[in-house]
């Protein structure tokens, strides 16, 4: 009798911690929506959108920050809510280096692409290839023609009529 009134206690505090952590994530969830409304209500009615019209990049400041808000509320209520089942710390860790994961892959790949085009680059300036704004030029690959807008690092941005081509210096050959 005795192992089942201990079974029976450790049930019931196991689903008042479930009630109790679902609670308090449905909570959350609901203060990050309705704040996200009010964020997004203050920011529309101080005319933060109109500024933003005006500016070369499409973005609204009104929409980013509420979701901004909405999330960030989300995020807090989902680790108070795994605090409560005593698993905030082991999740947090988990995420923190997926995201470390992510971020690192990503950079390796990125870094990979930039080295080729600005070794790329860098065999072109010593064959004596002068890449100069406004010249003329042609890529051999395909049939582009047009003048040369702009030179970056790991790009050149090639006009030819009313087209913008941006093109690697991987595809340029001499």
């Amino acid at each position: 009798m005795a192992v089942l009134g201990i079974v029976q206690d450790q049930l019931l505090y196991a689903i008042s911690l479930g009630a109790t952590s679902l609670f308090t994530l449905f909570i959350g969830l609901l203060i990050g929506k309705i704040m996200g409304r009010v964020v997004y209500r203050v920011f529309s009615h101080t005319g933060v959108d109109t500024i933003a019209k005006s500016l070369p990049v499409r973005f609204s400041p009104t929409q980013f920050f509420s979701q901004l808000i909405t999330y960030l509320i989300d995020v807090i209520a989902i680790i108070l809510a795994l605090h409560v089942l005593n698993l905030a710390f082991t999740v947090i860790f988990i995420i923190i280096g997926i995201l470390i994961l992510a971020s690192l892959i990503s950079s390796f790949f990125w870094v990979k692409d930039a080295l080729i085009n600005i070794m790329a680059k860098i065999c072109l300036f010593l064959r004596h290839v002068k890449l100069c704004h406004g010249q003329t030029f042609s890529l051999h690959t395909h049939s582009i023609h047009g003048v040369i807008q702009t030179t970056g690092t790991t790009t050149l941005v090639l006009k030819s009529g009313k087209d913008m081509y941006e093109i690697p210096y991987l595809l340029i050959r001499p």
